[in-house]
């Protein structure tokens, strides 16, 4: 799904640059249905997150620091790297460059981007995209207090959807008279509703081939619906109250049924379903996989390619044609870009989990108390080729995500294997305190 999400924004950008560079009549229309519906990939983007980190909160208690520490390993490796490539471009092309002018400015602007503040506060982003990060940092901050603060791994499910689903509506009111991007926060309560709902033992079985037929059709109906709301493409002289704020508030709130009806059932697609074949496709599959690289760089490379194409095609070839023959032009290098910052940046550094400490007294205590975790849980690691047999759910797992293999931290093997690591260590448990004592290796 975050391959078909990510898609969805690349017809955004590429739609807008094309417009500024030529746009025949044919594709005029077209090209506005792209870019009105490309905005939704990111709307799904968060609905997923709202589900899977929703999902490891109200699992289990969270070490908050370490959690925070988690998630912005996840995400601030490959920001910082695609950041440094912006002020690098900006300084070496200052007719394009964002950034103020003035040392004091500058570096306030730059300041605000560094600590992803754009999106949530209105502060334009050096990256276009990255808007988006404030909201999905936001969630992380405040979705395991919310859920600690409030006790909510004692509450029974039907009373956190009713929690959230009221806690939505009124963020939904809030919204009507006064549009921002800060309505699309409504997503994360989809996700979260889309967890519950699937995490009943009821809603565990797999998906009929009609219900994935519907889910399909679910989609194209919500998102025309959402384009239809969408303000910007809202004829006034047809629906004019529905313009402005409340054609964007209704604009989210289709979206986030939209997206919470056909996650829900995408989860638990399985077998030669339509909707499972779709997601389960190989080039589709990586394009998730390396869904963050390419959502971060493809703006760029797809403003590159334009340059360089109107420098070396003559104006009679803009056109609706060009349209076309762009569309799959800019889509190749933007895919092998963001491969290159996937391989180089993003997996190494923040989808490898780190080595372990070795294994001397203090792990060892920690080990016996049964309290030591891998410095990277499971929820953090996102699914590789290597790990991704199948799309991002399976009927396998009971609707759950699939979980690539990671470390316990515990030693395997039979007790004899335990204590044979122990004593290799220089490490002997007494039986006396219970402890683990250190003493020298015979020789």
């Amino acid at each position: 799904m975050r391959g078909f999400a990510v898609l969805l924004v690349f017809g955004v950008h590429f739609t807008a640059i094309y417009d500024a560079w030529s746009r025949g009549p044919l594709t005029q229309g077209l090209a506005d249905v792209v870019y009105g519906i490309g905005h939704s990939g990111v709307d799904l983007f968060f609905v997923l997150s709202g589900y899977l980190i929703y999902g490891g909160v109200i699992r289990r208690a969270l070490h908050y620091p370490l959690y925070m520490r988690r998630r912005l390993r996840r995400i601030y490796p490959t920001f910082f790297a695609v950041f440094c490539l912006y002020v690098v471009l900006s300084m070496l092309v200052p007719s394009e460059s964002k950034i103020p002018d003035g040392a004091v400015p500058a570096a306030l602007y730059l300041g605000a981007n560094l600590l992803l503040l754009p999106g949530i506060f209105e502060i334009p982003p050096l990256n276009v995209v990255t808007w988006s990060l404030s909201f999905e940092v936001f969630y992380y901050l405040t979705i395991p207090l919310v859920v600690g603060v409030l006790a909510m791994r004692r509450w029974a499910s039907p009373w956190r959807v009713t929690f959230f689903v009221a806690l939505g509506t009124m963020w939904f009111v809030h919204c009507l008279d006064r549009e921002s991007l800060r309505t699309r926060l409504i997503m994360f309560v989809s996700g979260i509703v889309v967890y519950e709902v699937l995490h009943r033992r009821e809603s565990r079985a797999p998906a009929r081939v009609s219900a994935e037929w519907g889910a399909l059709a679910v989609l194209v109906s919500g998102l025309a619906l959402a384009f239809v709301f969408d303000p910007g493409y809202l004829k006034p002289a047809i629906l004019p109250q529905l313009g402005g704020p409340v054609g964007n508030a209704l604009h989210v709130l289709t979206l986030a049924v939209t997206f919470g009806i056909f996650v829900s059932i995408a989860l638990r697609a399985a077998g030669r379903g339509p909707l499972n074949v779709l997601l389960s496709a190989r080039p589709l599959r990586w394009w998730g996989n390396m869904s963050y690289s390419y959502y971060l760089i493809h703006s760029l490379t797809i403003q590159f390619v334009f340059l360089m194409a109107s420098r070396l095609l003559p104006e009679r070839f803009h056109g609706d044609a060009a349209f076309w023959v762009m569309s799959v032009v800019t889509l190749v290098p933007t895919w092998v870009v963001a491969t290159v910052l996937f391989l180089v940046v993003e997996k190494p550094v923040s989808l490898t989990v780190p080595p372990r400490p070795p294994l001397g007294l203090g792990r060892w205590r920690h080990l016996h108390r049964g309290d030591y975790a891998p410095p990277l849980q499971v929820d953090d690691v996102e699914p590789t080729p290597e790990t991704s047999s199948q799309p991002e759910a399976s009927a396998a797992s009971g609707g759950q995500t699939p979980r690539p293999t990671v470390p316990t931290g515990r030693p395997e093997g039979s007790p004899a294997t335990v204590r044979q690591a122990a004593h290799g260590a220089g490490v002997l448990r007494t039986r006396s305190s219970g402890r683990a004592t250190a003493r020298p290796r015979r020789r």
